[in-house]
């Protein structure tokens, strides 16, 4: 893959819809991972990051900064190379303005593993 080289040594799943189903379904994969002996890294916001009380729990920023998350994108995914986790779930961002070239990024990390719970709304 042309871009490949924008991803972590841990394989990168995407989950991205409404911000409440995808916690719900991020949740989910991080019980499954776990109870396979995986270490789980998790790329989360602020306003969900509290319902994941298992993993390697990352604050991306605010989902209304989208400026911010942009800016430590790349440095949250080398943190999760220094963590050693063997899988990454990551929340998707509303792909309108900035928003649409995080999710560019992430896509690109993800080497095409995206999972859609439904349509963005907010938090």
């Amino acid at each position: 893959m042309k871009y490949r080289h924008y991803a972590p040594r841990a394989p990168v799943i995407l989950i991205e819809g409404d911000p409440q189903q995808v916690a719900k379904r991020l949740a989910e994969l991080i019980d499954g991972y776990r109870v396979a002996g995986k270490r789980v890294g998790v790329l989360a916001y602020e306003e969900t990051a509290g319902y994941y009380k298992q993993g390697e729990v990352v604050v991306a920023g605010k989902r209304r900064d989208p400026a911010g998350v942009a800016s430590r994108l790349y440095s949250i995914l080398r943190r999760f190379d220094e963590l050693g986790v063997d899988v990454i779930l990551a929340e998707g961002l509303e792909p309108a303005g900035l928003g649409l070239a995080i999710m560019n990024r992430l896509r690109m990390a993800t080497g095409g593993n995206v999972i859609q719970v439904g349509a963005f709304g907010g938090v």
